[in-house]
């Protein structure tokens, strides 16, 4: 392994002066690199430093070779140089100290100064990485990182798939928030595209726009690229793309909806080529007539669908392994332990026990039992809580205001909970409540309502943390997608959501890093012990669908080592969950049935096809509704269009379709129990060795009618096989 060349620079101070060594070592990597820079820096002015204080650290080798400077004698005074380009680009970077080698001992070359009144350490540092960077690029962009290892593989299976053309032209980024989508689909957007090229972003959630636009401000790679954010376009009759550079129009789906805007927007972007496309969080919004519709409309050659909660995304758009690429939770945090990804945030989760006063009171409960949402309930006229009494007893246990030792406060658990996000029941008129009720109990807090018409922008979010010691804030949804705050340290799901995605979502808000504070660990406090267990037994499944793994048990033994999980106990201590105690409450529970009753559009592959037709008919109870589009697909081709025959569906043929696969679910919903009292693991070994009249007894079918779903491939046995 050849050694390479290093620039750096360490900021210090010094009584009244900010000091920066900047030069240059000849070393293996860049870690050797930058404790180098460390040790020298510490030993020339006497100081304790530490890597935190080095404010680059650049491999330059090919620049330094590119300027006919040799490897042989160490790249000896390249730095000296470097100097005398960087001290003419108009920033300050010290250079007026050239002579004040008494001042600080050591060697002045090396040595620039600025006295401590005249400049802030985040101006000092933002100068010296514009200088180097313009240096070895030719850019003034703060950013030259290249792609990590994960994302340079994402890069080059989109580059394959690109390649291939007509034979695959749509590509699934599947990964979680932090990973760098939308650096990785530019990066691989600049490999196909040319100068006068388009390139569409399109999302439901417009705050991705901010870090979009932000990547390609500040990165040098992206330094021929023009931004247009169609929203601040009033003329797009008279807006032209530049032919010089290449062109990215964002725009959101609510825009291209716009009663206003709509026509002039669609017509817009009709009129455009564009050569790559993202969809961004693909999860939301995505499988609607009305996205369809616009869509068809589009002219695009290569689309990117990304999310980062893709757990339907994969059978509902047809993705396979060969176009998707997936970066979960679980890979993220084994590259933080390998040290390729060190400021990754660890989740912890804490399931406290909520009171029996509250469990088991009648005005919560019925043959539904407990929710939260009956707990918080308010009156639709006057928008107080019914049970205010109680209400207020519930919060003060959460935030530990309460005199008795609860098991319900995680701020009695945890610490460093100054900055949280609460996930509330789906009620504006509940979040404001519940924003009252906390100010009522105490002042700590500043709290946020994120809901109906207050804190719209996620920089009031920003601003009021400046502001505060402490906040809270409120949302049922809003701020749940596409947006970062560094200072939010726990997520506290007091909802009764049945989401994965909306719940992964919410929970990965609080992993963003704060590099002020050096956040290692953030937490999650779910309200549900079922929840939380089915929602770790989700995460598996589509781990295991996206990885071509079968062992969903190995899957959620690695959550657990990577998300440490702890119930309240009998005492007053929080005791760790194990694996085995996940799997007992969702195998013995009805969740696997359920689940595959409600979650027909992931496994039917075809609901189009006239074999469902057969299925009615049967005398079967119905346990749940299809829709007419799922069974028409009419968000291809218009009303009760027939993908299969091209031909128009009457009503009674309609009414057999979903009759049909109402039955085909209510039959694999009995799947799991057939599991459990015959011990036949898959659909495959159920057809082959389930006698009979036993599968009839069990499914109130025909076995030979339900083989034909799998001969002619209109169930995906694999995804069934995983509930099982």
């Amino acid at each position: 392994m050849n050694k390479k060349l290093f620039f750096y620079g360490v900021l210090v101070r010094i009584n009244n002066q900010y000091i920066v060594k900047f030069g240059q070592t000849h070393q293996l990597t860049q870690e050797d690199s930058t404790q180098y820079a460390v040790n020298e820096t510490a030993g020339k002015f006497k100081a304790v430093l530490s890597s935190r204080d080095v404010i680059f650290c650049k491999d330059i080798t090919e620049r330094a070779l590119s300027d006919q400077f040799s490897p042989q004698n160490h790249f000896a005074k390249y730095d000296d140089y470097a100097r005398n380009f960087i001290k003419n680009n108009g920033l300050n970077t010290g250079y007026h100290t050239y002579n004040r080698r008494n001042d600080v001992g050591g060697g002045s070359r090396e040595v620039h100064t600025y006295p401590v009144e005249s400049i802030t350490p985040e101006t000092i540092k933002s100068n010296w990485i514009l200088s180097i960077n313009e240096f070895v690029t030719g850019s003034k962009k703060l950013a030259i990182y290249p792609p990590r290892t994960r994302q340079q593989e994402a890069i080059d299976k989109m580059v394959v798939c690109y390649k291939e053309g007509e034979t695959n032209q749509n590509f699934l980024l599947g990964a979680i928030m932090r990973f760098g989508k939308n650096f990785t689909f530019l990066t691989f957007s600049k490999k196909v595209t040319k100068p006068g090229d388009n390139i569409l972003v399109l999302t439901n959630k417009p705050g991705v726009f901010s870090s979009l636009e932000g990547d390609i401000n500040n990165h040098v790679y992206f330094e021929n690229f023009n931004f247009i954010l169609l929203r601040d376009v009033k003329d797009l009759q008279n807006l032209k793309t530049d032919p010089n550079k290449i062109n990215i129009i964002a725009v959101s789906k609510q825009l291209t909806d716009n009663r206003t805007r709509k026509i002039s927007v669609r017509n817009f972007l009709k009129n455009i080529k564009f050569t790559t496309a993202m969809f961004d969080e693909c999860h939301s919004g995505t499988d609607t007539e009305a996205f369809e519709n616009l869509r068809s409309d589009l002219n695009i050659e290569f689309t990117v669908w990304t999310s980062g909660t893709s757990f339907k995304t994969v059978v509902s758009q047809g993705f396979t392994k060969e176009n998707s690429y997936f970066y979960s939770y679980i890979e993220q945090q084994i590259d933080k332990r390998n040290g390729d990804l060190p400021d990754a945030v660890t989740l912890e989760t804490l399931i406290p026990t909520i009171d029996n006063e509250f469990t088991s009171n009648p005005n919560f409960t019925n043959e539904e039992g407990f929710t939260l949402k009956k707990l918080f309930a308010v009156d639709d006229n006057n928008g107080q809580f019914i049970n205010g009494g109680e209400v207020k007893d519930f919060l003060k246990d959460v935030l530990g205001k309460s005199t008795k030792k609860s098991k319900v406060s995680p701020y009695r658990k945890r610490g460093n909970l100054d900055h949280t996000i609460w996930l509330v029941p789906d009620s504006v008129a509940i979040v404001k409540a519940i924003g009252r009720m906390i100010e009522n109990i105490t002042d700590e807090y500043k709290v946020i309502i994120a809901s109906g018409d207050e804190t719209k922008d996620i920089q009031d979010v920003h601003n009021a943390i400046k502001l505060n010691k402490k906040t809270i804030t409120l949302t049922i949804g809003r701020f749940v997608e596409g947006t970062t705050v560094p200072e939010w340290t726990g997520a506290f799901v007091m909802s009764d959501t049945e989401s994965v995605e909306k719940y992964f979502q919410f929970i990965f808000r609080v992993t963003s890093n704060n590099e002020v504070v050096n956040k290692d660990i953030a937490y999650v406090f779910d309200f549900s012990l079922e929840r939380t267990f089915q929602m770790i037994f989700e995460f598996a499944r589509s781990q295991a669908e996206n990885t071509d793994t079968n062992d969903i048990q190995e899957v959620i033994r690695e959550w657990l080592d990577n998300n440490n999980v702890y119930r309240a106990g009998d005492g007053a201590q929080f005791k760790k969950v194990n694996i085995e105690e996940v799997l007992e409450l969702i195998n013995t529970g009805d969740y696997k049935s359920a689940t595959l009753m409600k979650s027909t559009k992931q496994y039917i592959t075809d609901p189009t096809s006239e074999i469902f037709q057969e299925f009615a008919g049967l005398g079967l109870k119905k346990k749940i509704k299809i829709s007419t589009g799922f069974v028409t697909n009419n968000s291809n081709k218009g009303k009760n269009y027939n993908q299969s025959g091209g031909k128009e569906r009457t009503k009674q043929e309609i009414d057999e379709l979903k009759e049909g696969i109402a039955n085909v679910a209510g039959a694999i919903a009995s799947f799991p129990l057939i599991k459990y009292l015959e011990g036949l693991n898959t659909v495959e070994e159920i057809i082959n060795k389930l006698d009979l009249d036993w599968f009839k007894d069990y499914t109130g079918m025909d076995k030979d009618l339900f083989n034909k779903l799998i001969q002619y491939k209109l169930i995906d046995t694999r995804f069934i096989n995983l509930y099982l």
